[in-house]
């Protein structure tokens, strides 16, 4: 059985950002048993709520290794395990593995241009110094960086319409 913990810190700010109604979507690369509790036990409160699929209500995904050492099921919840290697999400938890290059952003805020994941709010394993249109707060050795433009729904399951689809050039 595979345990993983992380610090009070962190995990605390993931779980106050999980229950902020524009966090609607959450990737996560951590196999932290209490953070996913947190998540799932989110996850079911919006879908009883709205009286929609646990994936609608509140989208989840994991790590690409996988949850299998957590009841996610007997829950009662759902999580997306993303073959891809990570999935787009409001709130981005970047693996450390993952490239993040903040000179891409120039001025505009937007966080997906560091990293080719659509997010709103990014947490990396290191401190990238201020960005413009961005609120950085430290987390122990983490730093969360938050975009100050309006929401994007970043739900990597959203149905393609003309208004998100990518031009083709």
């Amino acid at each position: 059985m595979v345990t993983e913990t992380i610090s009070s810190m962190l995990f605390e700010a993931i779980a106050e950002l999980a229950h902020r109604e524009d966090v609607r979507s959450v990737s996560c690369p951590f196999g932290d048993a209490a953070l996913w509790k947190v998540l799932v036990n989110e996850q079911i409160r919006r879908s009883a709520a709205a009286n929609v699929p646990l994936q609608k209500a509140y989208c989840l995904c994991g790590p690409e290794r996988g949850l299998d050492h957590l009841p996610i099921a007997d829950w009662g919840g759902y999580v997306h395990i993303p073959y891809e290697g990570v999935c787009d999400g409001d709130l981005l938890i970047l693996p450390s593995w993952r490239k993040f290059s903040p000179e891409r952003m120039g001025d505009s805020g937007r966080l997906s241009y560091a990293c080719p994941k659509a997010c709103n709010h990014i947490i990396v394993d290191r401190d990238y110094g201020e960005l413009p249109q961005v609120i950085r707060r430290y987390l122990g050795g983490w730093t969360l960086y938050s975009s100050m433009n309006p929401y994007i729904d970043c739900n990597p399951f959203k149905p393609v319409t003309r208004s998100n689809a990518t031009p083709v050039i």
